[in-house]
């Protein structure tokens, strides 16, 4: 059986020594209060190293994901990432649209995350 949490620290490490610019996780805030008035917190921030690069031409469906998304390969992080988060890569902000763990089942030792405007 393999030992995953050795893998994700091999990952984690090849990911800061490759890292490209400055990405960072924003975790929504939470909503609280009434229906029509709510409060919502500030979002959290979670940096992190990783690569961004064009999207792989496998996720481009034509509608949702298209051929000028991106998609971002990233460092395991104190949360698991979420559809409504998103990133932002050297201040410019992208919302994700597709979230795949690496590997897809078991212990995650990355994330791949397919991101647009």
């Amino acid at each position: 059986m393999p030992n995953y949490d050795s893998r994700q620290k091999r990952a984690t490490n090849q990911l800061e020594k490759y890292s490209q610019g400055v990405i960072t996780y924003l975790a929504r805030g939470s909503k609280s209060g009434d229906a029509w008035k709510p409060t919502i917190a500030s979002d959290t921030s979670h940096p992190l190293d990783g690569v961004v690069k064009g999207v792989s031409k496998e996720y481009v469906d034509g509608t949702h994901i298209v051929s000028t998304d991106l998609q971002a390969t990233v460092e395991v992080f104190a949360v698991d990432p979420l559809i409504d988060g998103r990133l932002d890569i050297d201040g410019e902000i992208f919302q994700i649209k597709k979230i795949i763990q690496l590997p897809a089942a078991g212990t995650p030792i990355a994330w791949r995350l397919i991101i647009g405007s």
